[in-house]
């Protein structure tokens, strides 16, 4: 699962960390205070730049440490939990010792992220993930954003996430000896990133379509790294829009045990040197046997003819897209933002915190319909800072598969000043309200017969 920031509404999916040397020599180091923590609170307490913070061996469990506050850390809100944010934390260290694990018990949370630092290190951690049973992950380990400088080592990971690393506008990102274990959407996402090096490091036992998924990205080399016993559709899978993507590398590493339908997709492709290859679906010809051909529409998911079909979570709600568009799933249940290749257009699916009575007459239906347009109004306004008023609603209607759903257009604002127009639908399914809004500069974009209104006109319920 991987996020989106879509310029104007990027904090509406909030889509946790990363790691680097902070100083050029030992004694601008050691000047730096060292404090030594021994639980959740005092370590949030810590939390700040130019510092060391010495775990000593232990849980800590991030959620006993809720109410805890600072200049330096914020909480995102998950639909199960909390998640921790770290930021403008430049020059901040965080050691652990043999035992030390930061605790994630949230199947929504991000394990922690890492926003606007440089030179943060995270050294000798275990990042875990405790889930009651019969729990469903929805949410990844590390994510860091808009960070430089950031080391990762001797770490490891515990239990079930998405993608274990996630990199968003990144430079100069270091993980060395260190263990990625047990992801279950892919290992690692990077968008918008150059100078990744991962060293001496062990990728084993995730499941990823792709395992590696490296968007608009450079220079990034695995050295001396192990791939074991992984599995899914592409291994790498590079995206750019130019066609290129420079120094994108794997060096005197091992593959061993690995099953995929493909080694890269269709390109760009990246170079291997010195690798040895043991027992994969793939070999040292990868390069000719081993691409997915672009023309692979039905691994792509393309669908039939230009569109695809996405299922909605467990709403209980499918739509159909333009195969050319991006999809992003958020960190919350039931979200999902839809992006036209230009980026024009902006479509987000998401569930609202109101519910619809049993057995509601028309007027009651009325009211709760308005009180959905209410709760989205709310919720955008909270997550993306968009003032959204909705200028024409429909009455809600039924339709022959059962849906009831209803029709508002209206205008949002963002707080930087621009303006642009609104399309929405909101449906009732499960006995619960969600939302599917479609946001762009030229209304005319959102007109009948349009991409985003055939987006929209598309949900309906899933068929059985």
């Amino acid at each position: 699962m991987t996020r989106t920031r879509i310029p104007g509404f990027a904090p509406f999916f909030v889509f946790a960390a990363f790691l680097s040397l902070p100083f050029a020599g030992a004694g601008a180091q050691a000047q730096r205070p060292t404090l030594t923590v021994s639980t959740a609170q005092e370590l949030l307490k810590a939390i700040g730049p130019n510092r060391v913070i010495q775990l000593k061996k232990g849980d800590y469990v991030l959620s006993s440490a809720y109410k805890v506050t600072g200049k330096y850390i914020d909480w995102y809100d998950s639909d199960e939990g909390k998640e921790l944010a770290i930021l403008r934390a430049d020059g901040l260290t965080i050691r652990g010792v043999a035992g030390s694990r930061i605790v994630v018990d949230s199947p929504t949370a991000y394990l922690i992220d890492v926003q606007d630092s440089s030179g943060v290190v995270f050294d000798t951690l275990v990042f875990a993930r405790k889930l009651d049973e019969g729990s469903e992950v929805n949410a990844g380990g590390i994510y860091l954003e808009n960070c430089e400088d950031f080391t990762l080592s001797a770490a490891s990971f515990e239990g079930p996430n998405g993608y274990l690393l996630e990199l968003r506008d990144c430079t100069k990102v270091t993980v060395k000896k260190s263990r990625f274990m047990f992801g279950q959407y892919g290992v690692f996402y990077a968008s918008g990133s150059t100078g990744l090096s991962f060293q001496d490091s062990t990728f084993s036992s995730n499941l990823g379509t792709p395992l590696l998924s490296l968007e608009e990205c450079s220079y990034v080399d695995f050295r001396n790294c192990l791939f074991a016993e992984n599995s899914g559709g592409t291994l790498v899978e590079i995206y750019a829009e130019s066609g290129q993507a420079d120094g994108i590398t794997f060096t005197a590493s091992r593959f061993k045990s690995n099953e995929f339908d493909y080694f890269s997709g269709p390109g760009p492709i990246p170079e291997t040197d010195a690798c040895i290859f043991d027992s994969n679906s793939f070999g040292e010809d990868w390069a000719e046997y081993a691409v997915a051909p672009e023309q692979d529409e039905e691994y792509y998911g393309a669908g039939a003819g230009d569109y695809a079909t996405w299922y909605l979570g467990d709403s209980g709600l499918q739509l159909s897209y333009p195969a050319a568009w991006d999809v992003q799933e958020g960190e919350k249940d039931n979200r999902v933002g839809f992006s036209s290749p230009e980026g024009e257009v902006l479509v987000i699916f998401t569930a609202l915190p109101t519910k619809t009575g049993n057995n509601a007459n028309p007027a009651q239906l009325t009211r709760y319909f308005s009180d959905a347009a209410k709760a989205f109004i709310s919720v955008i306004k909270g997550e993306a800072g968009i003032e959204v008023g909705f200028v024409e609603r429909e009455d809600p209607f039924t339709d022959s598969t059962g849906l009831t759903s209803a029709w508002a257009t209206g205008t949002g604002k963002k707080d930087n000043g621009g303006t642009g127009s609104v399309l929405a639908r909101f449906v009732i399914s499960r006995g619960k309200f969600f939302a599917i809004v479609a946001f762009v500069g030229d209304e005319t974009l959102i007109e009948p017969g349009s991409e985003a209104y055939e987006l929209l006109a598309s949900l309906a319920l899933e068929e059985s």
